[in-house]
């Protein structure tokens, strides 16, 4: 897809009502899934969001993915709506699927870059924490490299930074690169 035809299809996309777009979520390509799911991102209605939610027990994995992709970047202010996607991308997250799991840490890490001011810690924050920690020795790069990216939008602690140093010397150049944006934006907090 050109730059050109994409430019146009975000802007038949922002043309179009609230079902069409989730409608689109279904198509068979993927850009066009993604231009849906920004779509929705931006709108953040309370009702796409409940939409989007019954995609996280989808058959197709593509549409679990789409999920964790919407709700890491939801646009509302709705804190009812805020309070229940971390425990949705946190179940997302220990999908069987790679790149569920992969786009709900990475999700995860956008949620808490946006929001964490906004919202209260809890207890599932905690859970998170630990969970990103014990997948940033997964086998799969893509998940190491989510991994990295979250922990920079975390809460720091001497676990978040030894894990992100750590990181550091990742065999693969993409989680380290990661890592290092990760601790430079500890470091700015």
């Amino acid at each position: 897809m050109t730059k050109e035809v994409e430019i146009l299809a975000y802007k038949y996309m922002e043309s179009q009502d609230d079902e069409t777009v989730f409608d689109y979520l279904q198509d068979t390509d993927g850009k066009v899934r993604t231009i849906a799911g920004k779509t929705i991102q931006l709108r953040g209605s309370d009702e796409l969001f409940y939409q989007v939610i019954s995609l996280k027990n989808a058959q197709k994995y593509y549409l679990r993915e789409l999920c964790a992709f919407i709700l890491g970047q939801f646009k509302t202010v709705n804190q009812d709506i805020l309070a229940q996607i971390p425990p949705i991308l946190l179940a997302l997250s220990k999908d069987n699927s790679i790149s569920v799991k992969t786009n709900a840490i990475y999700a995860l890490g956008h949620f808490y870059g946006c929001h964490s001011m906004n919202l209260p810690l809890s207890d599932i924050d905690d859970k998170i924490r630990k969970m990103i920690l014990s997948y940033s020795t997964h086998p799969t790069s893509s998940v190491r490299v989510s991994c990295a990216f979250a922990l920079g939008n975390l809460p720091d602690d001497k676990t978040v930074r030894a894990t992100l140093n750590q990181l550091l010397n990742d065999e693969n150049a993409e989680v380290s690169e990661w890592a290092e944006v990760s601790l430079e934006i500890l470091d700015n907090k």
